[in-house]
């Protein structure tokens, strides 16, 4: 799973692999964290919240992957 939050952008796996930084948490911790990160949204704007906290340059990358996801949800294939 592909976790982008206005503080960060986390690949969620139950194997290990080959990143940067593991975490191993066990699954009621985690479920704990995704329920915690959902309790403290409090903007109004998911963009204007990650360009305030990780810069516009961060803020225009989930731009893009948003666009291409509803293209793909939207069905233009784009």
């Amino acid at each position: 799973m592909w976790l982008m939050t206005n503080f960060g952008f986390f690949s969620i796996v139950k194997k290990e692999g080959e990143v940067n930084l593991t975490v191993r948490v066990p699954r009621e911790v985690f479920a704990e964290a995704l329920t915690a990160i959902a309790l403290d949204i409090d903007y109004p704007n998911f963009k204007n919240s990650v360009a305030g906290r990780q810069g516009k340059a961060r803020a225009r990358l989930y731009e893009d992957v948003w666009q291409r996801l509803y293209g793909l949800q939207a069905g233009d294939g784009s």
